[in-house]
Protein backbone atom coordinates (compact mmCIF):
# COMPACT_ATOMS: atom_id res chain seq x y z
CA UNK A 1 0.00 0.00 0.00
CA UNK A 2 1.13 3.22 -0.79
CA UNK A 3 1.94 5.56 2.20
CA UNK A 4 2.19 9.42 2.19
CA UNK A 5 4.03 11.91 4.89
CA UNK A 6 3.16 15.18 6.03
CA UNK A 7 5.11 17.48 8.45
CA UNK A 8 2.83 20.37 10.43
CA UNK A 9 5.18 22.97 11.44
CA UNK A 10 4.63 24.68 14.89
CA UNK A 11 4.70 28.06 13.07
CA UNK A 12 2.81 29.21 10.64
CA UNK A 13 1.09 25.67 10.26
CA UNK A 14 -2.20 26.34 8.51
CA UNK A 15 -0.94 25.78 4.83
CA UNK A 16 0.26 22.14 6.06
CA UNK A 17 -2.69 21.59 7.68
CA UNK A 18 -4.83 22.08 4.59
CA UNK A 19 -2.98 20.18 2.92
CA UNK A 20 -3.34 17.24 5.37
CA UNK A 21 -7.16 17.48 5.74
CA UNK A 22 -7.08 17.72 1.64
CA UNK A 23 -5.44 14.67 1.04
CA UNK A 24 -7.25 12.89 4.19
CA UNK A 25 -10.71 13.89 2.71
CA UNK A 26 -9.88 12.74 -0.71
CA UNK A 27 -8.15 8.94 0.09
CA UNK A 28 -9.30 5.88 1.73
CA UNK A 29 -7.04 5.50 4.41
CA UNK A 30 -5.89 2.75 6.31
CA UNK A 31 -3.90 3.91 8.93
CA UNK A 32 -2.52 7.37 10.79
CA UNK A 33 0.51 7.08 12.51
CA UNK A 34 2.13 10.95 14.35
CA UNK A 35 4.84 11.81 16.06
CA UNK A 36 5.95 15.02 17.55
CA UNK A 37 9.84 16.32 16.65
CA UNK A 38 10.89 18.21 19.05
CA UNK A 39 13.86 20.18 16.92
CA UNK A 40 13.15 23.94 19.13
CA UNK A 41 11.96 26.56 16.61
CA UNK A 42 11.66 23.77 14.14
CA UNK A 43 9.59 21.45 15.80
CA UNK A 44 6.73 20.12 13.69
CA UNK A 45 4.35 16.82 13.59
CA UNK A 46 5.16 14.62 10.91
CA UNK A 47 2.22 12.23 9.77
CA UNK A 48 2.71 8.95 8.07
CA UNK A 49 -0.58 8.24 6.46
CA UNK A 50 -0.90 4.75 4.68
CA UNK A 51 -3.72 4.76 2.09
CA UNK A 52 -5.77 2.88 -0.71
CA UNK A 53 -5.64 4.12 -4.21
CA UNK A 54 -8.38 5.42 -5.52
CA UNK A 55 -9.43 5.22 -9.60
CA UNK A 56 -8.43 8.71 -10.89
CA UNK A 57 -11.39 10.55 -12.24
CA UNK A 58 -11.89 14.48 -12.94
CA UNK A 59 -14.84 14.30 -10.86
CA UNK A 60 -13.43 12.62 -7.33
CA UNK A 61 -14.13 15.06 -5.17
CA UNK A 62 -17.55 15.54 -6.62
CA UNK A 63 -17.85 11.70 -5.89
CA UNK A 64 -16.65 11.74 -2.80
CA UNK A 65 -19.21 14.33 -1.42
CA UNK A 66 -21.81 12.77 -3.16
CA UNK A 67 -21.06 9.60 -1.38
CA UNK A 68 -21.18 11.08 2.06
CA UNK A 69 -24.59 12.29 1.54
CA UNK A 70 -25.91 9.01 0.86
CA UNK A 71 -29.23 8.57 3.02
CA UNK A 72 -29.42 4.57 3.51
CA UNK A 73 -32.67 4.83 4.69
CA UNK A 74 -33.88 5.33 1.60
CA UNK A 75 -31.56 3.02 0.00
CA UNK A 76 -32.09 -0.03 2.25
CA UNK A 77 -35.41 -1.74 2.93
CA UNK A 78 -36.80 -0.79 6.72
CA UNK A 79 -35.41 -4.82 8.09
CA UNK A 80 -32.05 -4.01 5.96
CA UNK A 81 -31.53 -0.37 7.40
CA UNK A 82 -32.32 -1.83 11.16
CA UNK A 83 -29.43 -4.09 10.47
CA UNK A 84 -27.38 -1.14 9.12
CA UNK A 85 -28.01 0.76 12.61
CA UNK A 86 -26.60 -1.97 14.33
CA UNK A 87 -23.96 -2.81 12.69
CA UNK A 88 -22.89 1.27 13.18
CA UNK A 89 -23.53 0.96 16.54
CA UNK A 90 -20.91 -1.98 16.75
CA UNK A 91 -18.71 -0.06 14.61
CA UNK A 92 -18.78 3.18 16.93
CA UNK A 93 -18.55 0.66 20.20
CA UNK A 94 -15.58 -0.94 18.54
CA UNK A 95 -13.86 2.17 17.25
CA UNK A 96 -14.18 3.88 20.78
CA UNK A 97 -12.53 1.27 22.41
CA UNK A 98 -9.65 0.84 20.05
CA UNK A 99 -9.42 4.69 20.22
CA UNK A 100 -9.23 4.63 16.21
CA UNK A 101 -12.01 6.45 13.97
CA UNK A 102 -14.96 4.73 13.22
CA UNK A 103 -14.49 4.71 9.41
CA UNK A 104 -11.23 2.47 9.96
CA UNK A 105 -12.67 -0.41 11.27
CA UNK A 106 -15.56 -0.10 8.05
CA UNK A 107 -16.90 2.71 5.63
CA UNK A 108 -20.65 3.22 5.59
CA UNK A 109 -20.64 2.15 2.48
CA UNK A 110 -19.21 -1.03 3.29
CA UNK A 111 -21.49 -1.40 6.00
CA UNK A 112 -24.43 -1.24 3.73
CA UNK A 113 -22.85 -3.25 1.17
CA UNK A 114 -22.57 -6.22 3.98
CA UNK A 115 -26.14 -5.81 4.60
CA UNK A 116 -27.33 -6.18 0.82
CA UNK A 117 -24.65 -9.26 0.65
CA UNK A 118 -26.01 -10.38 3.64
CA UNK A 119 -22.58 -11.29 4.17
CA UNK A 120 -21.96 -14.68 6.22
CA UNK A 121 -18.46 -15.15 5.04
CA UNK A 122 -15.18 -14.31 5.10
CA UNK A 123 -15.26 -14.67 1.38
CA UNK A 124 -18.68 -12.50 1.18
CA UNK A 125 -16.20 -9.49 2.69
CA UNK A 126 -13.73 -9.91 0.49
CA UNK A 127 -16.07 -9.23 -2.13
CA UNK A 128 -16.92 -5.60 -0.72
CA UNK A 129 -14.79 -2.69 -2.19
CA UNK A 130 -11.99 -1.55 -0.13
CA UNK A 131 -12.41 -4.20 2.61
CA UNK A 132 -9.06 -6.42 2.51
CA UNK A 133 -7.34 -9.01 4.34
CA UNK A 134 -6.27 -6.68 7.57
CA UNK A 135 -9.93 -5.27 7.84
CA UNK A 136 -10.85 -9.23 7.74
CA UNK A 137 -8.70 -10.11 10.29
CA UNK A 138 -9.21 -7.86 12.76
CA UNK A 139 -12.73 -7.13 12.59
CA UNK A 140 -14.33 -10.41 10.08
CA UNK A 141 -15.67 -12.27 12.91
CA UNK A 142 -16.79 -9.96 14.74
CA UNK A 143 -18.87 -8.03 12.02
CA UNK A 144 -20.41 -11.51 10.66
CA UNK A 145 -21.50 -12.59 14.22
CA UNK A 146 -23.57 -9.44 14.60
CA UNK A 147 -25.06 -9.83 11.11
CA UNK A 148 -25.93 -13.27 11.66
CA UNK A 149 -27.66 -12.41 14.99
CA UNK A 150 -29.43 -9.98 13.78
CA UNK A 151 -30.86 -11.23 10.18
CA UNK A 152 -28.81 -12.94 8.37
CA UNK A 153 -31.42 -14.11 6.06
CA UNK A 154 -31.45 -12.88 2.65
CA UNK A 155 -34.90 -10.70 2.63
CA UNK A 156 -35.56 -11.09 6.61
CA UNK A 157 -38.55 -9.14 6.96
CA UNK A 158 -38.43 -9.72 11.10
CA UNK A 159 -36.77 -6.96 13.41
CA UNK A 160 -33.14 -6.57 14.31
CA UNK A 161 -32.20 -9.02 17.83
CA UNK A 162 -30.28 -6.76 20.37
Amino acid sequence: MPYRTFFIPVHWPREAEAELNAFLAAHQIVEIERRWSDQGEHSSWCFCIEYLERRKSATAPVAAAARDRIDYRERLSPSDFRLYCLLKDWRRDLAAAQAIPPYMVFTNEQLAKMVELRAATKADLEKIDGVGDARIEKFGEQVLTVISKNGAEPNASSGPTV
